[in-house]
């Protein structure tokens, strides 16, 4: 029987080593998989890094000022890398992984700021090819998923092409937004701006086969970012279909 519990948060940038030995350190007692996103790491600052988080780390940096994600691993548990995709922009990581005998893809996105259609299908492509059943996605996707329940303030829907592209991508892959599952009428939001706006642009899209092993999934208490964590505790009782 494995528990893994798989944090995700924007950071809002962790160029500043106070700051970012300051979320090592509380996010490491918090969750066994971190997904970070708007990190600001360079490609020359990935070692430093991945001492100071003191586990294993992957990353797909983009500049000092922007962009940039991340998937921190603590050794609380047995896992294989199989292989690893990622952009040069600091967009996405795909992990083909093995965790104990569960083989899954783990996937952290930061979803592009403007109605970017062609990103959300080239995630589709490079996830489908890998032939694992078992997905998870997390991240700040910068698109919600239903424009009424998950946003407070906006004046107009925007990014609609990204967000049907979203949508093909869960049906072609057998996704779940398993957090708008659990709670079908909740308004509750991972990010607040100017002007009173709030959404939920932070959230684990998972294949459904998955969904009978989810324990628990919520936000967290934002801490030095103007989005909240969002978290999926996972208790697998049956092996996961490996590739075969």
């Amino acid at each position: 029987m494995t528990s893994l519990k798989i944090g995700s948060l924007n950071c809002r940038g962790l160029s500043e080593e106070v700051k970012r030995r300051d979320f090592f350190s509380r996010y490491r007692k918090r969750y066994d998989i971190i997904i970070l996103t708007d990190t600001h790491c360079t490609k020359e600052k990935e070692k430093q890094w991945a001492h100071e988080w003191g586990y294993k780390a992957f990353f797909s940096s983009g500049s000092s000022r922007s962009r940039g994600v991340a998937i921190l691993i603590k050794n609380s548990f047995t896992f294989t890398i199989h292989q690893e995709k990622k952009d040069q922009e600091g967009n996405f990581i795909i992990l083909d992984m093995t965790i104990q005998d569960y083989r899954l893809s783990l996937v952290a996105i930061y979803g592009p700021n403007g109605d970017s259609p062609t990103f959300f299908e080239n995630i589709k492509g490079l996830v489908s090819g890998i032939k694992n059943s078992s997905i998870i996605m997390a991240g700040d996707w910068n698109v919600v998923q239903d424009f009424d329940k998950d946003t407070s303030n906006y004046s107009a829907k925007n990014n609609i092409r990204a967000h049907d592209k979203i949508l093909d991508m869960i049906e072609s892959l057998d996704l779940v937004d398993i957090w708008r599952a659990l709670n079908p009428d909740t308004k509750r939001f991972t990010w607040r701006g100017p002007g009173l706006k709030q959404s939920r642009l932070d959230y684990f899209l998972i294949s459904s086969d998955l969904e009978p092993f989810v324990k628990n999934v919520d936000m967290d208490i934002s801490y030095r970012s103007d989005h909240s964590p969002v978290y999926l505790t996972l208790q697998f009782y049956n092996q996961i279909k490996e590739v075969g």
